[in-house]
């Protein structure tokens, strides 16, 4: 697909790393948060007339359990904005999170429970 945009040579090669990079960065993620994806480019919105697609809800460990056992784990209900930039997280991502949030408890907070805590995952490692 890359090629087909035309892509090659050096560009092509750097564009495939970032993607191999920027997947495997994400399901270690969520191998070490023990993390369930509930919904991915959900629809939200407020009454006045704002929307925008969630990347993903999720479900997951509230930190890096190592020996604990499932069954003691405490888990919550988040938001994930995933960023695919190398920039550090800006102030417009962090309005971005928090209107994501507003919205997702607008439209669903009623029938599924209000989320509170928001996440940008930005692959560094």
């Amino acid at each position: 697909m890359l090629s087909e945009q035309g892509l090659t040579g050096k560009p092509l090669y750097a564009a495939v790393r970032d993607l191999i990079h920027d997947c495997a960065s994400f399901m270690q993620f969520v191998h070490d948060y023990n993390v369930d994806i509930l919904a991915v480019e959900i629809p939200v919105y407020l009454d006045e007339g704002v929307g925008t697609l969630i990347d993903f809800v999720a479900s997951k460990d509230a930190r890096k359990y190592e020996a604990t056992p499932l069954s003691k784990r405490k888990r919550h209900t988040v938001i994930i904005n995933w960023k695919t930039s190398r920039k550090a997280t800006q102030q417009a991502h962090v309005l971005q999170l928090e209107g994501e949030r507003r919205m997702f408890n607008n439209v669903y907070g009623k029938r599924f429970g209000k989320i509170t805590d928001v996440f940008n995952l930005a692959p560094t490692e």
